[in-house]
């Protein structure tokens, strides 16, 4: 699993987006608008993707495991905020996660502000 972290506007979704074409993945998001986002911004970049979906039809629908292999996740942290809000009906409040660095595989990309670019740190 990559992690690619920044700051706001620093090229972490065009990042993702070029990860998603490069490996025929499906991108899962918050929301339904943020998946429209997504599938225009790549268009408008010259990326070809699929559709991106979003966590709620994610969770209606009766996709199978072989139907989504590659998944990515777009804002990870709305994403599992929004899952956890629905089992917890609102209540719940993310205050940290742990994440095991070894399951990362030294896969840690950061971008910056220095025009957009990113540092990848996989190698």
């Amino acid at each position: 699993m990559k992690i690619i972290a920044g700051g706001r506007r620093t090229g972490k979704t065009t990042q993702l987006l070029k990860e998603v074409e490069k490996r025929d993945g499906i991108i899962v998001t918050s929301s339904k608008m943020r998946a429209q986002q997504l599938f225009i911004m790549a268009r408008d970049l010259g990326i070809d993707i699929r559709m991106p979906i979003s966590l709620f039809d994610l969770k209606r629908s009766k996709l199978t495991g072989s139907m989504i292999t590659n998944m990515f996740v777009d804002d990870a942290e709305y994403v599992l905020e929004n899952l956890l809000s629905d089992m917890t009906c609102g209540r719940g409040h993310i205050e940290a996660i742990t994440i095991n660095l070894a399951e990362l595989n030294n896969t840690l990309i950061v971008t910056s502000n220095n025009g957009g670019g990113y540092e990848d740190s996989t190698g």
